[in-house]
Protein backbone atom coordinates (compact mmCIF):
# COMPACT_ATOMS: atom_id res chain seq x y z
CA UNK A 1 0.00 0.00 0.00
CA UNK A 2 3.28 2.45 1.02
CA UNK A 3 5.45 0.93 -1.68
CA UNK A 4 5.55 5.03 -3.02
CA UNK A 5 6.24 6.23 0.40
CA UNK A 6 9.11 3.90 0.56
CA UNK A 7 11.03 5.43 -2.62
CA UNK A 8 11.67 8.47 -1.17
CA UNK A 9 14.01 11.01 -2.00
CA UNK A 10 17.26 11.60 0.25
CA UNK A 11 15.57 14.52 1.68
CA UNK A 12 12.57 11.82 3.11
CA UNK A 13 14.99 8.87 3.37
CA UNK A 14 16.20 10.52 6.78
CA UNK A 15 12.25 9.64 8.39
CA UNK A 16 12.62 6.10 8.16
CA UNK A 17 16.52 5.95 9.34
CA UNK A 18 16.28 4.97 13.73
CA UNK A 19 18.42 7.04 15.75
CA UNK A 20 21.37 4.78 17.89
CA UNK A 21 22.58 7.56 19.44
CA UNK A 22 21.16 8.00 23.18
CA UNK A 23 21.73 5.40 25.56
CA UNK A 24 19.47 2.24 26.55
CA UNK A 25 17.62 3.36 29.76
CA UNK A 26 15.49 -0.17 29.89
CA UNK A 27 16.93 -2.41 33.24
CA UNK A 28 19.58 -4.99 32.06
CA UNK A 29 18.62 -6.68 35.43
CA UNK A 30 14.61 -6.73 34.86
CA UNK A 31 11.48 -4.63 34.59
CA UNK A 32 11.78 -0.73 35.99
CA UNK A 33 9.74 0.38 38.68
CA UNK A 34 7.05 2.95 38.34
CA UNK A 35 8.89 5.29 40.23
CA UNK A 36 11.49 4.18 37.84
CA UNK A 37 10.29 3.90 34.65
CA UNK A 38 8.83 7.64 35.13
CA UNK A 39 12.34 8.88 35.16
CA UNK A 40 14.37 7.05 32.63
CA UNK A 41 11.35 8.40 30.83
CA UNK A 42 12.20 12.43 32.11
CA UNK A 43 16.02 11.59 31.47
CA UNK A 44 15.48 10.43 28.33
CA UNK A 45 12.64 13.57 27.32
CA UNK A 46 15.38 15.44 28.42
CA UNK A 47 18.18 14.00 26.31
CA UNK A 48 16.10 14.59 23.36
CA UNK A 49 15.74 18.40 23.91
CA UNK A 50 19.55 18.73 24.30
CA UNK A 51 19.96 16.97 21.16
CA UNK A 52 18.63 20.42 19.69
CA UNK A 53 19.87 22.71 22.20
CA UNK A 54 16.55 23.41 23.01
CA UNK A 55 14.31 22.94 26.54
CA UNK A 56 10.79 21.43 26.62
CA UNK A 57 7.90 24.14 25.65
CA UNK A 58 3.91 23.91 25.84
CA UNK A 59 3.10 27.87 25.08
CA UNK A 60 3.83 29.30 21.43
CA UNK A 61 6.46 32.34 21.28
CA UNK A 62 5.49 35.76 20.77
CA UNK A 63 4.16 36.95 16.78
CA UNK A 64 3.42 32.87 15.79
CA UNK A 65 -0.01 32.15 15.64
CA UNK A 66 -1.74 28.38 15.79
CA UNK A 67 -2.93 27.33 12.65
CA UNK A 68 -2.40 25.24 9.34
CA UNK A 69 0.44 26.07 7.14
CA UNK A 70 1.88 25.03 3.87
CA UNK A 71 5.09 25.93 2.17
CA UNK A 72 8.22 24.40 1.14
CA UNK A 73 11.21 22.45 3.39
CA UNK A 74 14.58 21.76 1.11
CA UNK A 75 12.04 22.56 -2.00
CA UNK A 76 9.46 19.66 -1.11
CA UNK A 77 6.38 20.98 -0.53
CA UNK A 78 4.93 20.61 3.25
CA UNK A 79 1.91 21.16 5.53
CA UNK A 80 2.29 21.98 9.16
CA UNK A 81 0.22 22.91 11.85
CA UNK A 82 0.92 24.70 14.92
CA UNK A 83 -1.66 24.36 17.90
CA UNK A 84 -2.19 26.80 20.88
CA UNK A 85 -0.82 24.57 23.69
CA UNK A 86 0.40 21.28 23.22
CA UNK A 87 -0.40 18.66 26.04
CA UNK A 88 1.78 15.42 25.20
CA UNK A 89 -0.55 13.51 27.62
CA UNK A 90 -3.52 14.06 25.24
CA UNK A 91 -1.29 13.61 22.40
CA UNK A 92 -2.27 17.91 21.33
CA UNK A 93 1.02 17.92 19.60
CA UNK A 94 2.59 20.24 16.70
CA UNK A 95 2.64 18.05 13.39
CA UNK A 96 3.98 18.42 9.52
CA UNK A 97 3.66 15.95 6.48
CA UNK A 98 5.17 16.00 3.29
CA UNK A 99 2.51 16.83 0.68
CA UNK A 100 3.55 14.05 -1.51
CA UNK A 101 2.86 11.37 1.32
CA UNK A 102 0.68 12.51 3.89
CA UNK A 103 1.79 10.68 6.41
CA UNK A 104 1.92 12.95 9.72
CA UNK A 105 5.24 13.33 11.81
CA UNK A 106 4.68 14.35 14.91
CA UNK A 107 6.81 17.04 16.75
CA UNK A 108 7.86 18.00 20.57
CA UNK A 109 7.99 21.78 20.81
CA UNK A 110 10.36 23.68 22.75
CA UNK A 111 12.18 26.74 22.59
CA UNK A 112 15.51 28.05 23.11
CA UNK A 113 17.93 27.47 26.45
CA UNK A 114 18.47 31.40 25.42
CA UNK A 115 15.87 33.39 26.79
CA UNK A 116 17.15 36.33 23.74
CA UNK A 117 15.54 33.99 20.88
CA UNK A 118 11.97 34.45 22.47
CA UNK A 119 10.31 35.23 19.21
CA UNK A 120 12.05 31.52 17.93
CA UNK A 121 9.43 28.43 17.78
CA UNK A 122 11.63 25.38 18.34
CA UNK A 123 10.61 21.49 17.76
CA UNK A 124 12.26 18.24 17.54
CA UNK A 125 11.18 15.75 15.29
CA UNK A 126 12.01 12.41 17.23
CA UNK A 127 11.74 8.54 16.46
CA UNK A 128 10.53 5.86 19.03
CA UNK A 129 13.52 3.81 19.04
CA UNK A 130 13.14 -0.13 19.63
CA UNK A 131 15.46 -0.73 21.81
CA UNK A 132 14.36 1.14 24.36
CA UNK A 133 11.24 2.49 23.47
CA UNK A 134 12.17 6.19 23.89
CA UNK A 135 11.82 9.06 22.04
CA UNK A 136 14.98 10.44 20.31
CA UNK A 137 15.81 13.23 18.39
CA UNK A 138 16.40 12.82 15.06
CA UNK A 139 15.90 16.30 13.46
CA UNK A 140 15.58 19.75 15.32
CA UNK A 141 13.33 22.67 13.20
CA UNK A 142 13.25 26.51 14.18
CA UNK A 143 10.25 28.72 13.36
CA UNK A 144 9.91 32.67 13.89
CA UNK A 145 7.20 34.97 12.12
CA UNK A 146 8.18 37.27 9.25
CA UNK A 147 4.85 38.91 8.95
CA UNK A 148 1.60 37.37 10.83
CA UNK A 149 1.14 35.09 7.96
CA UNK A 150 4.40 34.03 6.93
CA UNK A 151 6.95 31.82 9.09
CA UNK A 152 10.94 30.87 7.97
CA UNK A 153 13.22 28.95 9.58
CA UNK A 154 15.34 25.72 9.14
CA UNK A 155 15.09 21.95 9.39
CA UNK A 156 18.24 20.29 10.57
CA UNK A 157 18.67 16.20 10.75
CA UNK A 158 20.87 15.71 13.43
CA UNK A 159 24.50 15.50 12.44
CA UNK A 160 23.70 16.70 8.89
CA UNK A 161 23.19 20.49 7.44
CA UNK A 162 20.09 22.06 7.77
CA UNK A 163 17.54 22.88 4.92
CA UNK A 164 15.49 26.36 4.58
CA UNK A 165 12.15 25.99 5.87
CA UNK A 166 9.32 28.64 4.41
CA UNK A 167 5.23 28.55 5.31
CA UNK A 168 2.50 30.45 4.90
CA UNK A 169 -1.12 30.28 6.98
CA UNK A 170 -3.46 28.87 5.45
CA UNK A 171 -7.08 30.54 5.34
CA UNK A 172 -8.48 27.12 5.32
CA UNK A 173 -12.34 28.69 5.98
CA UNK A 174 -11.68 29.98 2.25
CA UNK A 175 -10.29 26.89 0.41
CA UNK A 176 -12.62 25.73 -2.35
CA UNK A 177 -14.11 22.48 -2.07
CA UNK A 178 -12.04 19.80 -3.80
CA UNK A 179 -14.23 16.87 -3.62
CA UNK A 180 -18.28 17.21 -3.78
CA UNK A 181 -19.78 18.81 -0.39
CA UNK A 182 -20.95 16.51 2.02
CA UNK A 183 -21.62 16.79 5.77
CA UNK A 184 -18.50 14.99 6.92
CA UNK A 185 -16.01 16.93 4.95
CA UNK A 186 -17.54 20.24 5.95
CA UNK A 187 -17.64 19.13 9.76
CA UNK A 188 -14.20 17.84 9.15
CA UNK A 189 -13.13 21.43 7.93
CA UNK A 190 -14.34 22.93 11.35
CA UNK A 191 -12.86 20.30 13.45
CA UNK A 192 -9.78 19.21 12.12
CA UNK A 193 -8.75 22.19 10.07
CA UNK A 194 -4.80 20.33 9.06
CA UNK A 195 -6.66 16.76 8.16
CA UNK A 196 -8.92 18.60 5.99
CA UNK A 197 -6.50 20.50 3.80
CA UNK A 198 -4.40 16.59 3.44
CA UNK A 199 -7.88 15.48 1.79
CA UNK A 200 -9.62 18.11 0.23
CA UNK A 201 -7.77 17.06 -3.03
CA UNK A 202 -9.45 15.17 -6.42
CA UNK A 203 -9.62 11.48 -5.44
CA UNK A 204 -8.29 8.37 -7.86
CA UNK A 205 -11.01 7.16 -10.24
CA UNK A 206 -11.38 2.96 -9.69
CA UNK A 207 -14.03 0.41 -11.04
CA UNK A 208 -16.85 1.86 -9.45
CA UNK A 209 -16.04 4.49 -7.03
CA UNK A 210 -13.10 6.81 -5.62
CA UNK A 211 -9.70 5.95 -4.06
CA UNK A 212 -8.15 8.04 -1.54
CA UNK A 213 -4.26 8.65 -2.79
CA UNK A 214 -2.66 8.93 1.16
CA UNK A 215 -4.67 5.72 2.56
CA UNK A 216 -5.03 3.69 -0.64
CA UNK A 217 -8.60 3.77 1.08
CA UNK A 218 -11.11 2.87 -1.94
CA UNK A 219 -15.27 2.96 -1.99
CA UNK A 220 -17.78 2.80 -3.64
CA UNK A 221 -20.37 5.31 -5.62
CA UNK A 222 -23.42 4.38 -7.32
CA UNK A 223 -23.83 5.80 -11.11
CA UNK A 224 -27.00 7.99 -11.38
CA UNK A 225 -27.44 7.34 -7.61
CA UNK A 226 -28.99 11.04 -5.63
CA UNK A 227 -26.61 13.46 -4.52
CA UNK A 228 -27.42 12.40 -1.20
CA UNK A 229 -26.82 8.90 -1.54
CA UNK A 230 -22.91 9.69 -2.94
CA UNK A 231 -22.40 12.46 -0.07
CA UNK A 232 -23.45 9.05 2.45
CA UNK A 233 -21.16 7.32 0.68
CA UNK A 234 -18.14 10.04 0.72
CA UNK A 235 -18.58 11.01 4.53
CA UNK A 236 -18.31 6.81 5.05
CA UNK A 237 -15.21 6.49 3.32
CA UNK A 238 -13.82 9.66 4.69
CA UNK A 239 -14.24 8.32 8.03
CA UNK A 240 -11.98 5.15 6.77
CA UNK A 241 -9.51 7.50 5.34
CA UNK A 242 -9.15 9.89 9.09
CA UNK A 243 -9.08 6.62 10.66
CA UNK A 244 -5.81 5.46 8.37
CA UNK A 245 -4.03 8.71 8.34
CA UNK A 246 -4.73 8.11 12.65
CA UNK A 247 -3.00 4.92 12.38
CA UNK A 248 -0.24 5.61 9.97
CA UNK A 249 0.87 8.92 11.50
CA UNK A 250 3.45 7.40 13.46
CA UNK A 251 4.74 6.30 10.38
CA UNK A 252 7.69 8.76 10.41
CA UNK A 253 8.10 8.42 14.42
CA UNK A 254 8.30 4.75 14.72
CA UNK A 255 10.42 3.69 11.75
CA UNK A 256 7.83 2.62 9.39
CA UNK A 257 5.81 -0.19 11.42
CA UNK A 258 2.56 0.66 11.31
CA UNK A 259 -0.08 -0.30 8.01
CA UNK A 260 -3.66 0.26 6.77
CA UNK A 261 -5.45 -1.13 4.43
CA UNK A 262 -9.55 -0.34 4.43
CA UNK A 263 -12.15 -0.44 1.31
CA UNK A 264 -15.46 -0.36 0.96
CA UNK A 265 -17.44 -3.21 -0.99
CA UNK A 266 -20.84 -2.85 -2.98
CA UNK A 267 -22.80 -5.46 -1.67
CA UNK A 268 -26.38 -4.61 -2.72
CA UNK A 269 -28.29 -2.02 -5.07
CA UNK A 270 -31.82 -1.68 -5.02
CA UNK A 271 -34.59 1.04 -5.70
CA UNK A 272 -34.97 1.65 -2.07
CA UNK A 273 -31.67 0.30 -0.44
CA UNK A 274 -27.99 0.54 -0.99
CA UNK A 275 -25.20 -2.12 0.98
CA UNK A 276 -21.69 -1.58 1.52
CA UNK A 277 -19.07 -3.52 3.69
CA UNK A 278 -16.15 -2.37 4.71
CA UNK A 279 -13.36 -4.60 5.54
CA UNK A 280 -10.03 -2.88 7.20
CA UNK A 281 -6.83 -4.60 8.32
CA UNK A 282 -4.63 -2.60 10.45
CA UNK A 283 -2.00 -2.26 12.49
CA UNK A 284 -1.04 0.89 14.65
CA UNK A 285 1.62 -0.22 17.39
CA UNK A 286 1.26 -2.84 19.60
CA UNK A 287 0.96 -6.27 20.16
CA UNK A 288 -0.87 -7.73 17.11
CA UNK A 289 -2.38 -6.58 13.72
CA UNK A 290 -5.92 -6.14 13.84
CA UNK A 291 -9.02 -6.61 11.46
CA UNK A 292 -13.02 -5.61 11.23
CA UNK A 293 -15.66 -5.75 8.75
CA UNK A 294 -18.21 -3.46 8.76
CA UNK A 295 -21.46 -3.41 7.55
CA UNK A 296 -23.92 -0.40 6.63
CA UNK A 297 -27.39 -0.19 4.69
CA UNK A 298 -28.56 3.46 3.31
CA UNK A 299 -31.64 4.77 2.41
CA UNK A 300 -30.75 5.16 -1.25
CA UNK A 301 -32.99 8.76 -1.45
CA UNK A 302 -31.78 10.17 1.95
CA UNK A 303 -28.47 8.78 2.26
CA UNK A 304 -29.48 8.07 5.90
CA UNK A 305 -28.43 4.86 7.71
CA UNK A 306 -30.98 1.60 7.89
CA UNK A 307 -31.58 -0.18 10.83
CA UNK A 308 -31.90 -3.37 9.40
CA UNK A 309 -33.41 -5.63 12.38
CA UNK A 310 -34.28 -5.69 16.38
CA UNK A 311 -36.06 -2.70 17.01
CA UNK A 312 -39.25 -1.61 16.21
CA UNK A 313 -40.10 -0.47 12.23
CA UNK A 314 -36.90 -2.10 11.24
CA UNK A 315 -36.91 -4.31 8.21
CA UNK A 316 -36.16 -7.60 10.53
CA UNK A 317 -37.81 -6.49 14.04
CA UNK A 318 -38.59 -9.45 15.54
CA UNK A 319 -35.17 -10.58 14.96
CA UNK A 320 -33.16 -10.28 17.95
CA UNK A 321 -29.18 -10.94 18.79
CA UNK A 322 -30.05 -14.22 20.34
CA UNK A 323 -32.63 -15.24 17.81
CA UNK A 324 -29.51 -13.94 15.06
CA UNK A 325 -26.76 -16.05 17.05
CA UNK A 326 -28.81 -19.20 16.97
CA UNK A 327 -29.67 -18.81 13.22
CA UNK A 328 -25.67 -18.01 12.52
CA UNK A 329 -25.02 -21.01 14.73
CA UNK A 330 -27.31 -23.27 12.88
CA UNK A 331 -25.46 -22.14 9.37
CA UNK A 332 -21.69 -22.13 10.98
CA UNK A 333 -19.36 -23.99 8.43
CA UNK A 334 -19.07 -27.53 9.61
CA UNK A 335 -15.68 -28.63 8.10
CA UNK A 336 -13.30 -30.11 10.39
CA UNK A 337 -13.55 -29.85 14.19
CA UNK A 338 -15.42 -26.36 15.19
CA UNK A 339 -15.83 -27.18 18.76
CA UNK A 340 -13.61 -24.15 20.04
CA UNK A 341 -15.04 -21.90 17.49
CA UNK A 342 -18.55 -22.88 18.27
CA UNK A 343 -17.89 -22.60 22.17
CA UNK A 344 -16.44 -18.93 21.43
CA UNK A 345 -19.52 -17.96 19.26
CA UNK A 346 -22.29 -19.10 21.29
CA UNK A 347 -20.99 -17.58 24.55
CA UNK A 348 -23.39 -14.50 26.12
CA UNK A 349 -21.32 -11.50 24.46
CA UNK A 350 -23.50 -12.78 20.91
CA UNK A 351 -26.93 -11.72 22.36
CA UNK A 352 -25.94 -8.62 24.74
CA UNK A 353 -26.44 -5.13 22.60
CA UNK A 354 -25.40 -3.05 25.46
CA UNK A 355 -22.42 -2.04 23.55
CA UNK A 356 -23.50 -2.36 20.53
CA UNK A 357 -25.49 -4.79 18.17
CA UNK A 358 -22.81 -7.57 18.49
CA UNK A 359 -22.99 -8.38 14.48
CA UNK A 360 -22.09 -6.88 11.33
CA UNK A 361 -24.80 -6.71 9.21
CA UNK A 362 -25.10 -6.04 5.58
CA UNK A 363 -27.10 -6.79 2.33
CA UNK A 364 -26.16 -9.34 -0.59
CA UNK A 365 -27.67 -10.72 -3.86
CA UNK A 366 -27.63 -14.26 -1.30
CA UNK A 367 -29.20 -12.90 1.66
CA UNK A 368 -28.12 -10.97 4.89
CA UNK A 369 -24.83 -11.44 5.41
CA UNK A 370 -23.65 -11.39 9.02
CA UNK A 371 -20.69 -11.64 10.75
CA UNK A 372 -19.76 -11.61 14.50
CA UNK A 373 -17.85 -8.84 16.02
CA UNK A 374 -17.98 -9.77 20.01
CA UNK A 375 -14.94 -12.09 19.60
CA UNK A 376 -11.53 -11.69 21.52
CA UNK A 377 -8.78 -11.32 19.57
CA UNK A 378 -7.15 -14.75 20.14
CA UNK A 379 -10.38 -15.76 18.40
CA UNK A 380 -10.93 -13.81 15.74
CA UNK A 381 -10.32 -16.42 13.01
CA UNK A 382 -13.52 -17.82 14.22
CA UNK A 383 -15.87 -15.35 12.82
CA UNK A 384 -16.49 -16.94 9.85
CA UNK A 385 -19.10 -14.85 7.22
CA UNK A 386 -22.43 -16.84 6.88
CA UNK A 387 -25.48 -15.62 4.95
CA UNK A 388 -28.47 -15.90 5.91
CA UNK A 389 -31.18 -16.49 2.75
CA UNK A 390 -33.95 -14.00 2.62
CA UNK A 391 -36.25 -16.42 2.72
CA UNK A 392 -35.21 -18.02 5.95
CA UNK A 393 -35.71 -14.77 7.75
CA UNK A 394 -39.32 -13.31 6.40
CA UNK A 395 -41.32 -14.76 9.36
CA UNK A 396 -39.53 -11.95 11.48
CA UNK A 397 -39.87 -9.46 8.83
CA UNK A 398 -42.17 -5.78 8.84
CA UNK A 399 -44.64 -6.08 6.26
CA UNK A 400 -44.87 -2.38 6.67
CA UNK A 401 -42.21 -1.33 5.87
CA UNK A 402 -41.01 0.96 2.99
CA UNK A 403 -37.82 -1.46 2.17
CA UNK A 404 -40.17 -5.19 2.36
CA UNK A 405 -40.28 -5.17 -1.43
CA UNK A 406 -37.08 -4.44 -1.98
CA UNK A 407 -36.16 -7.97 -0.39
CA UNK A 408 -38.97 -9.78 -0.74
CA UNK A 409 -40.93 -8.81 -4.59
CA UNK A 410 -43.58 -11.54 -4.31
Amino acid sequence: MRSAALSSPVLLSLLLVPSFSAAQTASSTGPLTETQQKAADAAARRAMYTKCGVVEATTLPTGLSAGVYRGTLGGQPVTLELVGHVNPDTEVQDRYSYDRYGIDVRLERGRSADRTAAQTLAEVESVIREDDFQLHARACLQLSAESRTQLKGNWRPVGSPALPLTLRRVNVAALPLALPSSPGLLSLRTKDPYTFVKVNRAWAKMAGGLKEPYTGVGYPRVMGGSVALNAALQDRQLALVTEGLDCLSDYGNRNGRTDYAGNGTLSWQSRGLVSVHEDVALYCGGAHPDAYTTGVTLDARTGKEVTLLGAPGTLWPGLSAAKLQALYLARYPADGDTTECRDELAGDDGKDTEYGFPYALYLTRQGLAVQPNYLPHVAAGCAETVTLPYSSLRMFANLKSPYFRDLYPR
